[in-house]
């Protein structure tokens, strides 16, 4: 990061003179940087299976029934959020911003979660079919928890996260929200942003198959041009493998 902001002020300072060395000791750099791991995530990048089994557990099953108690509500909220994040990675802006009838389309006995390009770091549409293992629970909590929330608050918005109080959660505190959650059920504060790469590290140590799932499944950009519509539908088809990995990998834990 040095190097790189050096050389843009030496470009501004110096437009004639040809910077191409300095430029490439920068990206030799970065691509030096990428291949390392930071002390920061050691120890806190879980297998997405692990993850994904917490969040199940901890919202408990789904049933026909409304809540019946604020801890209740709070305990199935918090681990539908846990086990979303495990099955559907994505950064916590696009989280934290889902609205109902928008992002979120609740479509006969599917919910699809699609991301316009707005919503995704690299500008590509994100489409994904909520996997089967995750849709009841978040039916339930669509149909029952979410308005339970609402009611108790005296709100009234689309956005599908809701705090305690019926608001919209703010961004900053979705976060430490998420982390509280984790450090509750697996004693290890994890970060909305770890959830990716948990999956990508999920997905590397499967098999080099299932690594080419990494990119599409995180709404990264591709190599070279690929076509916005190729990435799309290779969303919607990284996420159905990926949920057909993971479910397959909550028999090993058991």
């Amino acid at each position: 990061m040095f190097i790189n902001a050096t050389v843009r002020i030496l470009k501004v300072a110096a437009p004639d003179q040809d910077w191409s060395r300095q430029m490439q000791l920068g990206r030799s750099l970065r691509r030096a940087a990428s291949l390392s791991t930071s002390d920061r995530k050691n120890g806190r990048v879980l297998d997405s299976a692990v993850l994904l089994r917490a969040g199940l557990e901890l919202a408990g099953p789904a049933s026909q029934d409304p809540p019946h108690s604020l801890s209740d509500v709070k305990r199935f909220r918090d681990g539908t959020m846990l086990a979303f994040l495990s099955l559907l990675p994505m950064r916590r802006g696009s989280f934290g911003h889902l609205q109902l009838g928008r992002s979120v389309m609740v479509i006969g006995s599917d919910i699809h979660i699609v991301l316009t390009g707005d919503m995704t770091k690299n500008g590509h549409p994100w489409e994904v079919r909520v996997p089967p293992i995750l849709s009841a629970t978040l039916r339930h909590y669509i149909t029952m928890v979410r308005p339970w929330l609402l009611h108790r608050g005296g709100a009234a918005h689309d956005f599908l996260w809701v705090s305690d109080r019926g608001r919209p959660y703010a961004l900053n505190y979705l976060g430490t929200r998420i982390a509280d959650i984790t450090e509750r059920q697996l004693g290890i504060r994890i970060y909305p942003h770890l959830f990716r790469d948990a999956a990508a590290t999920s997905l590397s140590r499967r098999s080099p198959e299932n690594a080419r799932l990494i990119r599409p499944l995180l709404a990264q950009s591709s190599h070279g041009t690929a076509e916005k519509h190729y990435i799309q539908a290779g969303t919607i088809e990284a996420g159905r493998d990926y949920s057909a990995m993971l479910n397959d990998l909550l028999g090993e834990y058991e």
